[in-house]
């Protein structure tokens, strides 16, 4: 049987894990950023939002560990905290090919860390090489008003004068539409650097009488 018949299994049989579409989207770095994010979006639907009544105190290191040793055990090179011009949040490199994609997460608290984050992120660990020109802000908010948050992010960014002069354009993210994508010419390589902003979606506050007296 070829990779490419084993692809087409993949959503009726659960033990590939995804592997074959995994392995053949390795040679092509836009075809690996997609299935990364697959990956990714994956895990924070099945196993993070999931179990957001235990996650209420946990800071941004618990997820970045677990999205990282996640995609460790499915067969990526993943760190966390990783030296890279600094310590990105996730690093995430395929060596024979020379990709990576870095991730930054913050606790949503005030949107000038959001834009610290995407500072740190684009124009101090990235390079904006070519095959190393994508990364993402991870957005943890336990606030409630999710896509509200992203929204007044968005627009925050767009507006941001130093990125307006790098010429910020942003769109809806094809793959998972509660995120968004943003583009800009990165300082260092000129080249378009693409950010995924992805929220994940924690807020834990319930109000039926039997969630409130378990808790």
């Amino acid at each position: 049987m070829t990779l490419s018949e084993l692809i087409k299994l993949e959503s009726h049989v659960p033990t590939l894990a995804g592997f074959p579409s995994r392995f053949c989207s390795r040679s092509n770095y836009e075809d690996w950023i997609t299935r990364l994010y697959i990956d990714i979006d994956d895990y924070i639907a099945r196993s993070i939002v999931t179990s957001a009544s235990m996650r209420q105190k946990d800071e941004e290191d618990r997820y970045n560990l677990e999205i990282a040793n996640y995609l460790n055990m499915i067969g990526y090179d993943a760190g966390h905290d990783t030296f890279n011009k600094g310590h990105p949040d996730i690093i995430v490199n395929d060596k024979q090919y020379g990709y990576q994609w870095l991730g930054e997460s913050k606790v949503h608290r005030k949107y000038d860390d959001l834009l610290e984050g995407f500072k740190q992120l684009s124009d101090r660990y990235s390079s904006g090489n070519y095959k190393q020109n994508h990364g993402a802000v991870i957005i943890i908010n336990k606030t409630g008003n999710t896509s509200k948050v992203v929204t007044k992010w968005e627009n925050m960014l767009i507006d941001d004068p130093f990125y307006k002069s790098r010429s910020i354009k942003t769109k809806v993210c094809p793959q998972n539409k509660d995120c968004f994508i943003s583009t800009h010419e990165h300082t260092g390589s000129s080249n378009d650097y693409t950010v995924r902003h992805i929220p994940i979606n924690v807020y834990y506050k319930p109000i039926d009488k039997s969630a409130k007296k378990n808790k």
